[in-house]
């Protein structure tokens, strides 16, 4: 604990250092600071509500979030069949070895969803990995460039190995999900806490 806490407060201090030195070339030094304080709250304090708990089963048959669903099962079965087969690069987890799915659900019109998929690379790189989720959400805006973020409805996540069952979005990925929130207020992020898709939690 108090090794970790010495590394906190040493890499804080050169955030501050930093900031300072820059300080003729910022407007607004001081939200630096508070954004890298609020980056190692993420970190080591990060908190989950769950809004709703639901059978699939039990959903009715007009709730949107079925397609949802559906198209998670159908990536999902996508990856294990290429699993099987052994034809995906392992270049593209080789940091972890783990392996997310995620596919964003966007209203077009009224009624009329489209869905993009996305997938975990885990690249050497300073800027770090991309996450599942900023995949999707790439994968969207570049897609449709007349999408804007009250289009976005909902977005499911899940490791399609089981092996960490009801995953859901790291700290960054809240963060940038929490932005779409801002102008779609409905939207939510889908998890499945088992692995034969028999119930859904939304956050």
């Amino acid at each position: 604990c108090v090794s970790i806490f010495f590394l906190v407060a040493n890499a804080f201090c050169m955030q501050m250092i930093r900031t300072a030195l820059q300080r003729p070339l910022r407007r607004k030094p001081i939200l630096s600071h508070w954004h890298f304080v609020r980056c190692f709250t993420n970190i080591f304090h990060k908190t989950e509500r769950i809004v709703r708990e639901r059978e699939i089963s039990s959903i009715p048959a007009k709730d949107s979030v079925h397609g949802l669903i559906n198209e998670m099962k159908s990536y999902v079965d996508e990856f294990r069949r290429n699993e099987q087969n052994e034809s995906m690069d392992e270049y593209w987890t080789r940091k972890s070895q783990q392996h997310v799915l995620a596919i964003v659900q966007c209203e077009l019109a009224d009624g009329v969803y489209t869905y993009y998929k996305g997938r975990n690379i885990e690249l050497s790189l300073a800027v770090g990995s991309q996450c599942a989720e900023r995949s999707a959400l790439g994968t969207a805006v570049s897609s449709n460039l007349n999408l804007s973020r009250k289009d976005f409805k909902r977005i499911a996540v899940i490791d399609p190995t089981g092996t960490f069952i009801g995953r859901t979005p790291c700290g960054v990925c809240s963060e940038c999900l929490q932005k779409i929130q801002e102008e779609s207020p409905e939207f939510c992020v889908v998890t499945f806490p088992d692995d034969e898709f028999k119930c859904i939690h939304e956050h």
